[in-house]
């Protein structure tokens, strides 16, 4: 899809049913890429958060636990990750 001119920065174009929007910041800065993989989508079903309201080094996390895990030749586990991380909440919808 090309970048529309037209659209004032900071603002997305209105969406199709079943769709969801990402600024471009977040693929450049935190590196996401499509498709994710069954480990961040696991996670984000455990913690019951969307991809938009990661902050960047919670995704990171998510993604060197990952990587790790497949380089010492084990599958990464959401059980794992827990144990080792928490969910942090910093914003009233979590309360």
């Amino acid at each position: 899809m090309a970048p529309d001119d037209s659209v004032e920065e900071g603002y997305c174009l209105p969406l199709k049913d079943g769709k969801i929007t990402l600024f471009e910041d977040f693929f450049k800065l935190c590196k996401f890429r499509l498709p994710i993989t069954k480990f961040c989508k696991s996670i984000l079903d455990e913690y019951a958060v969307h991809i938009s309201q990661m902050h960047p080094l919670g995704l990171a996390k998510d993604r060197h636990f990952e990587y790790f895990c497949l380089c010492l030749g084990f599958l990464p586990e959401s059980l794992v990750f827990r144990a080792l991380y928490t969910l942090v909440s910093k914003a009233p919808f979590y309360l």
